[in-house]
């Protein structure tokens, strides 16, 4: 799993529901929202592999992912209906940890590298891998517009039966990316290139219910990093740039499905206490990586050279609960679980390393934050 996207898309990365209750809200004219929200997620997962064609596959690797991080999140309506926003992540921790994997071989008789029955590595090894390292930092530093052109209430002039939200952000590439390995062997969580983000939200109340349905699109550019192989080494680019091999991280389309329940609300001073309960599906295009960044121990001749990990779908569901005791602060609670399709992991081309996600792989995940609202 590209450890960036996980991240950011959205992201990183994992589903979330942030504005909960406000799918489609803005903070009045000349005030805003300020979110401190921690998010976590744990995937239990495993990588299979075939030596041919006509064999079935065989789990060739175990592990557990998990992440750790602070999303702070401000917004401004500078009018009513339309808020501009920075978002910056921080990542405390997201490491894959090999908890069993077999040596990558060639397989003469099949022309093809395959970690069918090769022998079990030791944790020593496991641990040094590329793929566990972990990504900490500061991720992709985020600018965020919205802007409501109909609203069933909050948006005055245009009041309408629904209410319509358009989103845009734009990441900016600080958070680095999995090649960008520091002194201390720890890599940047972010995806390596800037990214364009995409949404649109519309919801409509009826009594005390607000269904929604969102779709958003992450689009990313290309970015250049410098790889090394198996002795450390500098891996010169294809096209001999000097900055280094340009890869393509992948572009997600999703759409969501949900509705706000109003448990309490008190108008008179703003208090309110609700459940939001969606489930969504996302696409995820091919991504670009270094191979390293998935295969525990890949043969030494590909390291650091460039793979694609495979188009694939993933499902979650999530459940986010809200309580505003007061106007001025509201306490986030989130629980959910995901599963992603069975895809390859390191793709060099159609022969080559055919490992790819078990299809029993599902992502828990997690989040508790507030928001302060200047009102």
């Amino acid at each position: 799993m590209k450890i960036g996207l996980i991240a950011a898309l959205v992201g990183l990365a994992l589903p979330g529901l942030a504005h909960a209750g406000e799918r489609t809200a803005t903070p009045p004219q000349w005030r805003g929202d300020v979110d401190f929200m921690y998010r976590g997620f744990l995937e239990p997962g495993a990588i299979r592999d075939r030596a041919s064609a006509s064999r079935s596959y065989a789990v060739v690797g175990n592990y557990t992912q998990m992440s750790h991080g602070l999303d702070i999140t401000a917004r401004f309506a500078v009018v009513h209906g339309i808020t501009v926003g920075l978002d910056f992540p921080l990542v405390f921790h997201r490491q894959r940890r090999w908890i069993e994997g077999f040596d990558m071989r060639f397989d003469p008789e099949q022309d093809k590298a395959t970690m069918v029955a090769g022998r079990a590595l030791p944790a020593t090894v496991l641990d040094a891998s590329p793929g566990a390292r972990n990504h900490v930092g500061f991720g992709d530093l985020g600018v965020l517009f919205r802007f409501v052109p109909f609203a069933e209430r909050g948006v005055p002039g245009r009041v309408a039966a629904a209410t319509l939200a358009f989103d845009v952000g734009v990441r900016a590439p600080s958070g680095e990316n999995h090649d960008a390995v520091r002194d201390d062997g720890t890599a940047g969580p972010g995806r390596g290139g800037p990214a364009l983000e995409l949404g649109m939200t519309a919801s409509r109340r009826v009594k005390l219910v607000e269904p929604y349905i969102a779709v958003n699109a992450v689009l990313s550019a290309p970015y250049r990093q410098p790889t090394r192989d198996a002795d450390g080494l500098d891996i010169p680019a294809a096209d001999g740039d000097p900055e280094g091999t340009e890869f393509d991280p992948a572009n997600t389309i999703g759409v969501r499905f949900g509705t706000e329940v109003a448990l309490r609300e008190v108008p008179e001073t703003d208090e309110r206490m609700g459940l939001d309960i969606g489930i969504g599906v996302r696409y995820v295009g091919p991504h670009e990586q270094s191979v390293g960044s998935w295969i525990p121990v890949p043969m030494e001749a590909t390291v650091g050279r460039l793979s694609v990990e495979g188009e694939h779908v993933e499902v979650d569901f999530g459940l986010g609960f809200r309580i505003r005791p007061r106007r001025e602060i509201q306490i986030a609670i989130d629980v959910g679980a995901g599963w992603e399709s069975p895809h390859t992991v390191s793709m060099i081309d159609h022969s080559s390393y055919t490992v790819q996600t078990s299809p029993g792989t599902f992502r828990f995940f997690w989040g508790l934050g507030a928001t302060g609202r200047i009102r």
